[in-house]
């Protein structure tokens, strides 16, 4: 019985923490593509008017480069998971 429960809690922490890693990989995908957005618009801005939104230019690569951080992240974790590594140095 007690096997029972121990694999059960297993699956849980399993599942758990396949959608926490679903989850951040969603998240980082939805800044790059923000930072993208803005950057964007910011450049039809200038294009139209002349003028750009400073912080515009200082947020959209600030987006970007925070979504691809977390999406390699996700990527590093993903690896340890199926490879059944800890991560911790040899």
């Amino acid at each position: 019985m007690a096997n029972d429960d121990d694999s059960d809690t297993q699956h849980a922490r399993a599942t758990a923490l396949t959608d926490a890693v679903a989850l951040e990989k969603a998240e980082s995908r939805r800044l790059m593509i923000s930072g993208a957005a803005i950057g964007a618009l910011d450049l039809v801005a200038i294009a139209a008017l002349g003028v750009g939104c400073p912080l515009c230019a200082v947020g959209a690569p600030a987006l970007i480069g925070w979504g691809a951080y977390r999406a390699w992240k996700v990527h590093r974790i993903e690896r340890r998971l199926t490879d059944g590594s800890t991560g911790e140095p040899t």
